[in-house]
């Protein structure tokens, strides 16, 4: 049996950032992040929620002038602990999928190795296409 590091398809990225969820029984705004992927996200708290439960995901970070970049998407709860909750990205726009991946860049400690990932997925999406 795999273990779960191994599953796991994206690299995670240490990161605390803006994050605001909405259930269909609670909104959390502004929630703590432990880390942030590709494919998903770890929020502390949100306890009250379910595995399989499916939620909007917003996604907002101050740039420079105060503006801010704000992302949107859909996810599932993937996994729940005593700490808070993981969630699977669902669906998300190619515009938020490219600002993802420029969050992720600028928070990563290594960002080479992670922009090698992102070409090495597209390249492997693109194959599966074909």
């Amino acid at each position: 049996m795999e273990d779960q590091e191994s599953r796991r398809r994206n690299t995670r990225v240490p990161v605390e950032i803006g994050i605001s969820l909405i259930f269909p029984n609670r909104l959390y705004e502004q929630c703590k992040t432990r880390d942030l992927c590709l494919s998903g996200l770890w929020v502390y708290d949100c306890l009250d929620q379910k595995m399989g439960e499916r939620c909007e995901i917003e996604i907002s970070e101050k740039q420079a002038n105060n503006i801010f970049r704000i992302i949107r998407m859909r996810g599932e709860v993937v996994r729940v602990d005593n700490e808070g909750i993981a969630i699977l990205f669902r669906d998300m726009n190619f515009r938020s999928y490219t600002d993802l991946q420029t969050i992720l860049l600028y928070h990563s400690e290594d960002p080479y190795t992670l922009a090698e990932e992102f070409v090495e997925q597209f390249g492997a999406k693109q194959s599966k296409e074909a």
